[in-house]
Formats: structure tokens, C-alpha cells, sequence
């Protein structure tokens, strides 16, 4: 069995790289409270690298959605935004100039492509069977914003996922692109900002997988499963350039 020791120096090569990504870090004084407060019962849990581990785990500790709520009215993510993901805490980065510009493009090509009776929802969350609770770009659904004043979407309302990615890239073609496959999630874009194109993923499987990975550049055209007849140009989606108004 390892010790607590060299699984804490063990871990740190990979926190590096999923602290890069965005991986929520705890800090004492954070990890004290959540003791205090009672949060983790009778489980015996420990502070390595930022992350909170069962002693007797391989693996840090995962967060229920009931748990993500409560720490969220404890007032732990009052000036972050944040998203849950197979049970891990991930923190949002601010958004640049170029993803925001994104993120209205694609928003407003969508509103007008799927028109009236769907919802074109900028990040807002959804819930996963698994219990994550992604707050992916863009999600269309079915209805209007009145239709889930009382709940969150579910993964069967998703008509298509859409993803801004550009310090988020590789998250968002690891963990989310399996998370979703692995949910039945139909349709997931990615706008890659970093290549400047956009790459969707269709004919997902259980086993976190996209059978159909297609990548459509600047002066192509795609349309949505749902929508076949009306294609959307990948320019409309990206930032303009010097050579595009």
C-alpha cells in the first residue's frame, strides 16, 4: 500500500496538468472549515495537493451533485464559476475577448437556425445520470426557457451541445467528450478556437466514445441532426478576421 507520502508526490505530475485544466484546489483553511462544519461525517479524509482524499483511496475524493450544491450555499464558489464533472470540481476561466465573440455568434446562428419551439440556452447547466452538472457554452432544447423553470435540462431534452474551447480544448475533447459520449449526449460541437474549425462528434457509446468525429473549416458548411435542411456556415461561428467582416 502506498503511504501518504508518495502517493502526495505521486499525484503532483498529474495535478500539474489537470490544474492546467482547471481542476478546483482546496486550501487549508477551506479544508478546515469543511471539517468543522461537519461536512464529511464519519469519513476519514485527508488534503494532498489541493485535492481531498480517502486515505485508503487510489484516487481523490468524489462530490455528489447534493454536495456541489451544498458547498455552493456555503458560499465556497461565491466568486467563481464553476462546473461539475464526474465528480470533480472544475473551475471556469474568465472569458477572452475571442470566445465571448464566439460564444454570440454561434448563440445567434443557432437562434435563428432552430427558430421558434427550441431554446437556445448560453452556459447554463445540465444534469448528467452520473450525477456531473456541466455548464457546457450552448445547449438546444426542446421548448422554451419557461419549460425548465423547475428543473434543469436532462440529456434526453438535448438537441445539441455546444463547446467554445480555447484554453479549454483539451478538457473539453478528454473528460467532457467522454462524460457526454458515455451519457447518450446525440450531437457535441466543439468551435476550436485554437485551430479555427469546428469538430463534431456524433453516434455516441457507453463506453465514452464517439463513433463519428467530423472537423469542418472556415468556408464549410454543416447542419445539425435536427435540424438537416439548414446548414450553418463554420465562419458564422468563429471570431471575424482581418479578411472576414
Amino acid at each position: 500500500m502506498q503511504t501518504t507520502l508518495e502517493r502526495g508526490a505521486g499525484f503532483e505530475a498529474q495535478s500539474q496538468t489537470e490544474e492546467r485544466n482547471g481542476l478546483r484546489r482546496w486550501n487549508v483553511d477551506e479544508y478546515h472549515r469543511l471539517k468543522q462544519s461537519g461536512f464529511f461525517g464519519e469519513e476519514r479524509v485527508e488534503l494532498l495537493a489541493g485535492l481531498i482524499w480517502h486515505p485508503e483511496e487510489p484516487d481523490a475524493r468524489r462530490w455528489t451533485r447534493e454536495e456541489y450544491y451544498k458547498l455552493g450555499e456555503m458560499g465556497f464558489f461565491d466568486d467563481e464559476r464553476v462546473e461539475l464533472l464526474d465528480g470533480r470540481i472544475w473551475t471556469l476561466p474568465p472569458q477572452k475577448t475571442p470566445h465571448f465573440t464566439a460564444l454570440r455568434r454561434t448563440t445567434e446562428a443557432l437562434e435563428e437556425l432552430f427558430g421558434a419551439g427550441h431554446e437556445v440556452r448560453p452556459q447554463g447547466p445540465f444534469a448528467l445520470p452520473n450525477g456531473s452538472e456541466p455548464e457546457p457554452d450552448i445547449l438546444v432544447v426542446p421548448g422554451t426557457v419557461d419549460d425548465y423553470a423547475e428543473h434543469h435540462p436532462v440529456v434526453s431534452d438535448i438537441v445539441l451541445l455546444v463547446e467554445i474551447s480555447d484554453s479549454t480544448l483539451s478538457k473539453d475533447r478528454g473528460p467532457k467528450r467522454i462524460d457526454y459520449a458515455r451519457a447518450g449526449v446525440k450531437e457535441y460541437w466543439i468551435v476550436n478556437l485554437v485551430n479555427q474549425r469546428l469538430e463534431v462528434s456524433r453516434q455516441p457509446s457507453p463506453e465514452g466514445l464517439y463513433a463519428d468525429i467530423a472537423t469542418y473549416l472556415p468556408g464549410e458548411s454543416v447542419a445539425p441532426l435536427n435540424a438537416p435542411d439548414k446548414p450553418v456556415a463554420v465562419a458564422d461561428l468563429l471570431p471575424p478576421t482581418k479578411e472576414q467582416p
